[in-house]
């Protein structure tokens, strides 16, 4: 079933490459993303554990292709990933709770819940604040099915967007290329001082 799966998203892949090789409707060339590009993409090497609130799901990173909405030109690495505990779980985090991620093979970070608001009847945001060594802040927007946010680790220069696949039913964690956001044609990279 995960190889036909699998399968269907490369066709699907292949048949989008096709489809954007075409002029877009604003006269701009559409850039051409082939199933090799897809898979030079390196995979972000987060660490499974019990205290983490992201565990990768490697195999699964293998069988499935980046997801296809993600900026290509501003991915730097990625993996799927589950939560460790269930979103209901993560909806009832409160203020002052300490909650751990595993960004990388030796990068571990804790944050502190800030606030947990409601927004609306299904939805919590959370925000909180990346602890020393480290400096930075994480928000979080989870509902009943999906959990999506930012980790944007100042300190270190790193930014990671947490996100849901809707195509494949799978969370992925993104390293993102800074330097690539916020960039207008002819103009430069926004510096962080």
């Amino acid at each position: 079933m995960n190889r036909l799966l699998a399968i269907v998203l490369i066709i699907g892949f292949v048949l989008l490459a096709f489809s954007c090789g075409e002029e877009s409707g604003s006269g701009e060339a559409v850039s051409e993303i082939t199933a090799e590009d897809l898979s030079e993409i390196p995979r972000l090497n987060i660490q499974p554990g019990e205290n983490y609130l992201l565990t990768p799901v490697g195999h699964l990173t293998e069988e499935y292709e980046t997801p296809d909405h993600i900026d290509k030109e501003a991915l730097r690495s990625f993996i799927f990933v589950q939560p460790g505990d269930s979103l209901n779980a993560v909806r009832q985090f409160e203020s002052g709770r300490i909650v751990e991620f595993s960004l990388d093979q030796d990068l571990t970070i804790s944050a502190r819940i800030n606030r947990n608001q409601a927004m609306g009847q299904r939805i919590r945001n959370l925000t909180a604040s990346i602890l020393e060594p480290h400096a930075g802040v994480v928000t979080l927007s989870i509902d009943q099915d999906r959990m999506t946010g930012n980790i944007d680790l100042v300190s270190e220069n790193r930014l990671f967007h947490l996100r849901y696949d809707s195509l494949s039913g799978l969370h992925y964690l993104a390293e993102i290329d800074r330097s690539r956001l916020d960039v207008q044609e002819g103009d430069d990279p926004l510096e962080i001082e």
